[in-house]
């Protein structure tokens, strides 16, 4: 054989098989990849029945509008505590109950309900015995009341227990609980000014000015400085010939007190950026309550002692 037989063979041998063994293989050929295109449909099809599935399962309890949300939970910091512990519920359950151990004396006890503006009555347990009653639903401020730890030592549990139900002051206790009613009770430990965490700070904030008394018959003491808003002001005034009241108006979270000869006659203390306004009592109450002394149109000395601010607030007698 030379080289051009060799040549003829091995293009022979190259070429296509024939029809007789060609036809099979390729139908053979074709089975396999329609049977891989139907397993390929088939799984595709699975996997987007169980993406429906997943999704369909995730969004399905956002749909029932019926079933009533637990009421938001308290932050970290509340009112000027720290939450130490907390729960919610929903009806048709009616109580809930948290244990703590206070590391403080002085606690606060909030409680909180939704209730679609109805008024409901709250009961407050202390150790599984009575402690006191409020209402809740009617308003959306927390209900709050102060307790001092003076029955139980720092550091031993305690535990705080609340039940809701209809308000009817014809019943020595609550009614059962309406449908649609949520829930919350928080606990809290006092904490001092310069160690609590204040809220974001907002875009904007709202004036004080509107919050104060007409100009005419009031006296201003101290108006921030925008530059320095923290700090010690004293001042000599005449005291009118009547007696007078100290308000406040701010508009940040901080402490702003005021005292009379020495003497703290208004402790002004807020936790928020809403702008807001307090009083302190009568002047003819000063001494009673705080043992300052300020006679009606005697001198005094007021001293103005701003810690935490970070925006406009102001100090008047009216």
């Amino acid at each position: 054989m030379n080289l051009t037989d060799l040549t003829d063979v091995l293009r022979d041998h190259a070429g296509p098989p024939p029809d007789a063994a060609h036809g099979p293989r390729m139908s053979g050929i074709r089975a396999k990849v329609r049977a891989s295109r139907r397993r390929g449909v088939i799984a595709a099809a699975v996997s987007l029945v169980a993406v429906l599935g997943v999704t369909f399962a995730l969004t399905a309890p956002a749909q029932r509008e019926s079933e009533p949300a637990v009421p938001t939970t308290f932050p970290a910091y509340h009112a000027g505590t720290r939450i130490v512990a907390q729960a919610a519920d929903r009806a048709p359950a009616h109580e809930v109950s948290v244990q703590v151990v206070p590391t403080r004396r002085d606690l606060r006890v909030f409680t909180r309900c939704e209730a679609g503006g109805r008024e409901l009555r709250v009961r407050v347990t202390v150790n599984g015995m009575y402690s006191h009653e409020t209402t809740c639903g009617h308003q959306p401020a927390d209900g709050v009341v102060s307790w001092t730890a003076e029955s139980f030592p720092v550091g031993s549990p305690v535990t705080f227990g609340m039940s809701v139900g209809e308000s009817d002051v014809t019943q020595p206790t609550a009614g059962p609980i309406p449908a649609g009613t949520a829930f919350a009770l928080a606990i809290g430990e006092e904490v001092p000014v310069e160690d609590y965490r204040f809220p974001p700070r907002p875009e904007s904030l709202s004036p004080v000015d509107p919050l104060l008394s007409a100009p005419a018959p009031r006296i201003d003491l101290r108006r921030a400085d925008r530059d320095q808003p923290n700090g010690t002001w004293r001042t000599t005034v005449d005291l009118p010939d009547r007696p007078v009241r100290i308000q406040v108006a701010s508009n940040t979270p901080g402490r702003i007190q005021v005292l009379a000869n020495g003497v703290r006659v208004y402790d002004h203390v807020k936790w928020t950026y809403e702008a807001t306004t307090g009083l302190s009592l009568p002047q003819d109450l000063w001494e009673k309550d705080s043992g300052a002394k300020a006679e009606v149109g005697a001198a005094v000395e007021i001293t103005v002692i701003a810690e935490r601010t970070s925006g406009d607030w102001a100090v008047v007698l009216r």
